[in-house]
This record gives C-alpha cells, sequence and structure tokens, in this order.
C-alpha cells in the first residue's frame, strides 16, 4: 500500500492505493474495507473514493475576472472576505486557462463551499459568483461512467441492459450492482460486479457506440 500526496504543496490529504508489486489487479474491497476502518475510527477525517487524476478539486471554488489586473486585485478582496467568514483555504492561484482569468481556492472544509455557492462574496456592491469543478464522487472502485446521456430517452434501462448483455459471468450474477443517473441525467454510472466486469465495459465502448 502506498500513500501519496502532493509534493509542491502542503496540503491537508493524500492518496491511498495498493501496490502492483502487492496485488496484480485493483481490489476495490480492500480499499472500501480501509475507507470504512478511517470512517470509524478518525471521525474528523473524510474518506472518499478519488473523483478524478490530478489533484484533488472536490473542495475547489473559482471567480472569473475580466483582466489580470482585476484579478489582482480582487485577489486580496476576496482574501480579506474568505478570512472575515473563517473560510480558510489550504491554496488560492490566479490563472488564465483560454484566456479567461480567474481566482481558485482550494478550501479545507467541504461545508465551506457549501456555504460560499449558497451566499457569494458581496464586495463593494458587487456580487461574485463562483465556479464549482463538475465531478462526480464514486461510491465504489468498480465504477464506470458514460457521458452524453442528457438527450437519450431511458439511457439507464438501455445501458443496463447492454451490460448485462455484454458482460458473461460465470456465476450468473448480475454484473451491475447499482446504477444511476448524474449530473443532471448527463452522466450513466454503475458500479459493477468485479474488476473484470469493469475492464469488459471499458473494452467494449466502441460496440456501445455502434
Amino acid at each position: 500500500m502506498s500513500i501519496r500526496a502532493d509534493t509542491r504543496n502542503a496540503l491537508d490529504y493524500a492518496y491511498v492505493s495498493l501496490s502492483k508489486d502487492v496485488i496484480a489487479q485493483p481490489r476495490a474491497d480492500i480499499l472500501q474495507a480501509l475507507r470504512k476502518t478511517i470512517l470509524e475510527s478518525q471521525q474528523d477525517i473524510r474518506a472518499l473514493w478519488r473523483t478524478h487524476a490530478g489533484l484533488d478539486k472536490t473542495c475547489r471554488l473559482s471567480f472569473g475576472m475580466e483582466t489580470q489586473r482585476e484579478a489582482q486585485e480582487m485577489s486580496l478582496k476576496l482574501n480579506e472576505w474568505l478570512e472575515k467568514k473563517g473560510y480558510r483555504h489550504m491554496s488560492k492561484f490566479v490563472s488564465s486557462p483560454a484566456g479567461s482569468w480567474r481566482i481558485t481556492y482550494d478550501f479545507f472544509n467541504p461545508s465551506d463551499v457549501e456555504a460560499i455557492l449558497v451566499s457569494p462574496p458581496v464586495i463593494a456592491g458587487c456580487t461574485f459568483y463562483p465556479n464549482r469543478p463538475c465531478f462526480i464522487i464514486p461510491s465504489y472502485g468498480y465504477q464506470i461512467a458514460i457521458l452524453g446521456c442528457w438527450d437519450w430517452q431511458s439511457a439507464r434501462v438501455t445501458l443496463d441492459k447492454f451490460i448485462r448483455d455484454y458482460v458473461t459471468r460465470d456465476n450468473e450474477l448480475d454484473p451491475v450492482v447499482h446504477s444511476h443517473m448524474e449530473l443532471g441525467g448527463d452522466v450513466y454510472t454503475a458500479v459493477l460486479r468485479d474488476w473484470a466486469s469493469a475492464m469488459t465495459v471499458a473494452d467494449g465502448f466502441d460496440d456501445l457506440k455502434d
């Protein structure tokens, strides 16, 4: 088992994974047992399945700005507003992806993120509405997601059937443990029975498109 955190910045989280040298293929059951142990023994620690590659973005908010100068000036004012509210952040940076300037914060407490979304900062009579990255927190390790289901009627029923027909199992157990729609119906997500079932569906994506 290995624990890996960001090596450049002091953050409050780390990723836990199983070493390939010890276990040949992913074992969600072992990690789920560890997650349960952490939740039961450490009440002040969040233990979630990883949402995506790279840095954690589940507690990230960004504020769009018109210019670099505005971003630099508002950065100080936003810092003051957050400090008065008691919203602690672990990192902050100003960037311009695709030419659009923004101030991005990574917060310690997820409840602070929700509070800011409900009551965004008002500075000099202007309300600054934050943007939050889109993500889905997995409920288990053997979980797959299919995007682009927004205008697809009965997507869940259709995809459940596709997976059940596509994945053959010797024990005849249903490969779909649980499924539901996320992000307003745009994403179908399903927890599958095991790693082999998940890989079969992932490798068969071209068949699904047909």
